[in-house]
């Protein structure tokens, strides 16, 4: 399932399908789409955290540590991920719902000013 996905200054696709790990999508799509915390190994890689991610994967993930980072690199904004201080904003910011319902009420803010 492919999913268009705006971000402030670029617009995208977000390919599931291709997602290294088929059974960590469920977690992926909540941290992305709502903010919600994912577990250990996938919080560890989207703050681009090695070693954490070495430590909590199964072995399956190890075996696509380099996929998944190829895959966030290629599939999103760096405003997702990529350090523990966006991994923690994104969630603080409710994920693609935060971000559109800020969007949303600043567009309304001053649409009546």
């Amino acid at each position: 399932m492919v999913d268009d996905v705006v971000v402030p200054f670029q617009t995208f696709d977000i390919n599931y399908e291709n997602v290294p790990v088929n059974y960590m999508v469920d977690g992926l799509r909540m941290y992305l789409e709502r903010g919600v915390e994912p577990g250990s190994f996938l919080s560890s890689v989207l703050k681009n955290d090695l070693e954490g991610a070495c430590m909590f994967a199964d072995e399956n993930n190890k075996l696509n540590i380099f996929n998944w980072v190829q895959w966030l690199h290629c599939n999103l904004n760096h405003s997702m991920w990529g350090s523990p201080e966006i991994f923690y904003q994104w969630l603080q910011q409710g994920g693609l719902a935060g971000y559109y319902n800020h969007k949303k009420d600043s567009n309304n803010e001053e649409w009546h000013d």
